[in-house]
Order: structure tokens, then sequence, then C-alpha cells
């Protein structure tokens, strides 16, 4: 039997099967994807998240620019508080993170099913030889959003030449667009663009509300609710770390800790704000909202502290 069966290809299930491995968990990680985070090559992160993510020893990160926040077409300043953002190679980072760490990975499988038992989970998996692998786990995180409908949510990489991460907030959407290199990503929020030159293009629904699972089954990354446009690759990470916590927490005392508990409400708040400031942007009733109402709604998920 395993701790954590972990089933998604995207980063955050790269981030969870890694965090507890790291800590010293027996997780295993399988998905049907040709390699892990195929649609989402790249994410944008904002400093204090891309420190997170390097304090666990990957890197593969940008150049981090100061963002600017445009509410028109001639109005645009210094997003306030101040933050700066850079691009994560989401791919290059979920790859970096499972070589890592010798075995626990089965990609690329034909099929993947489970059932739950009394003492967890019994799985079933098919590798893409053939070879059937069945096993028990006592927790299974699930992150594969595959059976999701709906959109909303579009990133984007294409050719740039901007020198500066914008946060656009000028039409009937929003926009984040970060420049690494010669290129740049782009989170747009309302109605598609179809923008040329485009070298890789991903489509994610906007989750309305939150729904983590219940212990001993865990939802996280997309399919959690929890991970919210602009800043994608944040979400992705704090999805994430809240995954690896409660799973420490659960095998450790069998509950959770006030600390966690409150980082969680936190979160969850943030995220729901931000849906509200999002869906009020997109239905046109942006003019009528209190800037500061949007600078809250569009902070980046709040970071680790000390209580955890």
């Amino acid at each position: 039997m395993v701790d954590v069966l972990v089933h998604g290809s995207d980063l955050s299930a790269a981030l969870i099967w890694y965090g507890l491995r790291r800590g010293g968990f027996d997780a295993f990680l399988v998905h049907g994807a040709m390699r892990m985070s195929e649609g989402l090559a790249y994410l944008p992160f904002t400093s204090e998240w891309i420190k997170y993510v390097r304090g666990m020893g990957v890197g593969r990160f940008s150049e981090e620019y100061g963002v600017w926040l445009k509410t028109s077409d001639n109005i645009a300043g210094r997003f306030y508080p101040a933050i700066k953002a850079g691009v994560g190679e989401a791919r290059g980072i979920a790859e970096e993170i499972l070589s890592a760490c010798e075995g626990g990975v089965e990609p690329w499988c034909r099929s993947i099913s489970w059932r739950q038992v009394k003492d967890g989970f019994q799985y079933i998996v098919v590798s893409r030889t053939g070879k059937k692998l069945s096993g028990a786990a006592q927790i299974l995180i699930d992150t594969s959003a595959e059976k999701m409908a709906g959109g909303g949510v579009f990133v984007h990489t294409s050719p740039s030449v901007m020198r500066d991460a914008v946060l656009d907030l000028s039409g009937r959407f929003i926009r984040l667009t970060v420049p690494h290199g010669r290129i740049e990503t782009s989170v747009h929020v309302g109605a598609e663009e179809r923008r040329r030159g485009v070298i890789c293009r991903v489509t994610l629904p906007l989750r309305e509300s939150i729904d983590l699972g219940t212990m001993p089954l865990l939802h996280a990354g997309v399919r959690s609710g929890l991970v919210r446009p602009p800043w994608l690759g944040d979400y992705f990470a704090a999805s994430s770390l809240v995954s690896v916590k409660i799973v420490e927490n659960w095998l450790g005392s069998g509950d959770l800790s006030e600390n966690l508990l409150a980082y969680l409400t936190e979160l969850k708040t943030r995220s729901e704000l931000c849906l509200r400031v999002v869906r009020d942007v997109t239905t046109g009733v942006v003019g009528e909202l209190e800037l500061s109402y949007i600078f809250e709604g569009l902070r980046p998920p709040p970071t680790p502290s000390y209580r955890l």
C-alpha cells in the first residue's frame, strides 16, 4: 500500500507528488497524458510564489517585471501594492521535478481506475505497454480536469515586443500579459481572442465553486475550483501546498491543524473574491467598482506564512 495516489498531469500534480516525496511519504503519480503539463507550457507567477517554487529546488523562471495596471486606453499606472511577475516554464518545471526522484511515476497510461474501500482506495493502472499495475492507497488526490465542461480562461503564448508586464482592465475582459525573452504569455478572461502567430493556446474552465473533496479523496489544481485568473501559476502552487499539508496532517494526527485551517480559509476567501471581481469586469460593470476593491480582488493568493 502507498500513502497517496496522485492522479493528474498538470503542474499541481507534479508539485504535490514532489512535496509528498520530499516529506518522506510514499506517493505514486499516474496520468494518461503523453507528458506532464502538455497543454500549459507557460504560466505567470508573482515573485513570492517564484521564490516558493525555487525553494523546492526547481527553477526555470523568466526575468521578473513590475506589473502595470491599465484601466482605459489612456490611463495606466503601477499595480499597487507593487507586484512583480515572471513566467514559469511549466513543462520544464514538472519534468525537472519528476527527474529529481526515482520511481513512483507511471505516465501515459492506457487506463486508470479505482474504487473506495474501508481503508482507502484500491486502484488498477494499465500502462502504455499493456502491463497491469494494481495496489492500494490511503489517500487519493485527483487534479485531472478533462471531464470538466466550460471555458472562459484562455492562456496564449506568442511572439512579443513588450518590455513590461500589464494587467489590462480597459474593456470587458481581464488580460495579464507577461513577457519572457522574445515571447509573451497572456491570461485572458472573457471572449476568446483570435491572435496570429500563437505558439501555444489552452482553454481552462472558470469554476464557479470550490470543491476540495472529502478525505480520503482530495481535489487539487483546476479541479478544486481554487485556481483563479490572472495569477494561475500562484494558484496552482497554493493548491498543491494545501494538498500536501492536508495529507501531512491527516496521516499524522487524523485532523487538520488550526494553522492550516486558517490558511485554507484565507485562500478560499481570496479565490472567491477574485471570482467576483472577474465576473464584474467581464459583465461590463468594472467602471462602477472602486479601485481598492479591484486591487483586493486581483491580489495574488497568500503565500505560506510562518504558521505553516
